[in-house]
């Protein structure tokens, strides 16, 4: 048997308000962008035009990507209310990375800026010796 292959002709793709529904649905069970839009069929490069176009879309998207968030975090508050010392240190130790990969990041931007000042004065400082050279 002979595969069929073809060319798509006419306009793009849309996401329809049933592929809404379906996405909303896959997003609050915690699903990612990629899965959701792989089970819905959905390119995700229609997604996230749409994502980017349609303020409605990207509300609904938000609000049915944090139910899985409000719901985990309900979860960590509770495991802690009932003094879980597993979920303690989990948390403090997340909170220890956050601070670390802050710090990280705010080293990296001084390192940058350096860099970038230090070269800025050395071509500077190399137009000024060619300038005295030729006069």
């Amino acid at each position: 048997m002979q595969s069929i292959t073809s060319n798509v002709v006419g306009r793009p793709r849309t996401i329809t308000d049933g592929d809404t529904y379906m996405l909303m649905d896959l997003f609050k069970k915690g699903f990612s962008v990629s899965v959701a839009c792989r089970k819905t069929g959905v390119p995700r490069s229609v997604y996230y035009a749409e994502l980017e176009r349609n303020e409605e879309f990207r509300d609904k998207v938000t609000a049915a990507q944090d139910v899985m968030t409000t719901r985990a975090t309900r979860i960590i508050e509770d495991s802690l209310r009932r003094h879980n010392l597993k979920t303690a240190m989990w948390w403090l130790d997340r909170q220890d990375r956050r601070e670390r990969n802050a710090q990280r990041a705010k080293e990296y931007r001084l390192i940058k800026k350096l860099t970038v000042t230090k070269t800025y004065q050395e071509t500077q400082s190399v137009e000024l010796e060619v300038d005295t050279i030729t006069d």
